[in-house]
């Protein structure tokens, strides 16, 4: 008879922590879909690529497939591509209307003969507080508004 009492005691202990979890789990999934519904108008924009145009207002001269680029995953809130000589990866999150701000980017770490852009690039990134579309792409602008980097749709 004790023993029953000790295993009904132990299921019943588990039973319920299995239901306060679950609680939790559910108000978790909640918060994200309200996110979600929340920033639903900004998605199209970004499940697409975009290459670099202009760096702090400095024309970029190179080809789209030379260019930095932006390949955003919004399911993930990251984004990663191509540096000018390493590759790069960084988290953001959408703030408020037309905010976005991201984690300070991690890179590969290959050695080029000229890594000028690729800093000024890494540095612009950090620098985004918002963002707005364009007819081909996205400007990323700083805390003043100045646009930091101008991205156009890869096609």
């Amino acid at each position: 008879m004790k023993k029953n009492y000790w295993t009904i005691a132990i299921l019943c202990t588990l039973l319920m922590m299995s239901c306060a979890s679950a609680k939790q789990q559910t108000a978790s999934i909640e918060l994200v879909v309200d996110d979600v519904l929340t920033l639903q108008h900004i998605a199209e924009i970004l499940a697409q690529e975009y290459y670099v145009t202009h760096i702090g207002g400095v024309q970029v001269n190179l080809t789209p497939e030379e260019s930095p680029s932006f390949d955003f995953d919004p399911v993930a809130s990251r984004v990663a591509g191509y540096a000018g000589c390493n590759h790069y990866f960084a988290n953001y999150r959408l703030t408020g209307d037309k905010g976005i701000t991201f984690t300070q980017p991690g890179a590969t770490m290959m050695s080029c003969p000229d890594m000028s852009m690729e800093q000024a690039f890494l540095k612009a990134i950090e620098a985004v507080k918002s963002y707005e579309a364009t007819t081909n792409g996205i400007n990323l602008k700083n805390e003043d508004g100045d646009v930091v980097l101008t991205l156009v749709r890869k096609k």
